[in-house]
């Protein structure tokens, strides 16, 4: 109920002109990021460390279309829907764990030459970068766990962006994050019973609060609690 509550005080800010305590103000230790969606909502696009993130997922064949919406899984302590990672080969990987309903999981991964160290302040180098798979700057991976459809998948066209980033800070004034906020998108084709399918994956956006970061060789940021 506090979680729904707080979700709605801060819409009913972001509708009314700016008032003295109702603005945002990512500075302000008066800030807090408490969002909840209902089942099978896309959310909408954020800047505010919220950690959601979906997208509308189109499958179409010779039988028709069929729309499903896949978001970031709930998450509780110790476990991470997202995670930005160095790998060995000196690229930087962007993978987001979720569902898309009903319920199955799929993880979507993004990989990406960019330059970031290894504080969670770093991750603050990808805001305005643009990478996609037509430009040869972007690798992407989709796995819905439960289907071969990974294997099947044949990629063609993917794009991703990093839009906004700030330093989220708790009601007391502590530091509680380092959030980035962007839209991505792709496009596939792949083998159904003998026929041929076709895969988007559109309105994709995410808003995700990093929290941590482990490792000493490998660098690995997650906004696990």
């Amino acid at each position: 109920m506090k979680k729904m509550l707080l979700a709605t005080l801060f819409a009913t800010c972001l509708t009314m002109p700016a008032l003295p305590g109702c603005t945002p103000n990512i500075d302000e230790p008066e800030f807090d990021n408490y969002v909840m969606l209902p089942d099978g909502d896309l959310p909408k696009y954020t800047e505010y460390g919220f950690n959601t993130a979906g997208a509308k997922i189109t499958t179409a064949n010779k039988h028709g279309t069929f729309d499903q919406i896949w978001t970031l899984s709930a998450y509780g302590y110790g476990t991470a829907g997202a995670r930005i990672s160095k790998t060995e080969s000196g690229t930087v990987r962007f993978s987001m764990s979720g569902y898309k309903m009903p319920y199955s999981a799929a993880e979507l991964s993004f990989e990406f030459q960019a330059e970031i160290s290894d504080s969670l302040a770093g991750l603050q180098a990808l805001v305005n970068q643009n990478f996609s798979l037509q430009q040869r700057t972007l690798l992407t991976e989709f796995q819905p766990n439960g289907e071969n459809l990974a294997e099947r998948l044949n990629i063609t066209s993917a794009s991703l962006r990093f839009t906004r980033s700030r330093i989220i800070y708790t009601n007391s004034g502590e530091r509680r994050g380092v959030s980035l906020s962007g839209t991505f998108e792709l496009a596939g084709t792949f083998i159904e019973n003998g026929e041929n399918a076709n895969m988007t994956v559109s309105s994709g956006r995410f808003d995700i609060l990093f929290r941590n970061s482990y490792g000493v060789d490998n660098i690995e940021f997650s906004n696990a609690l």
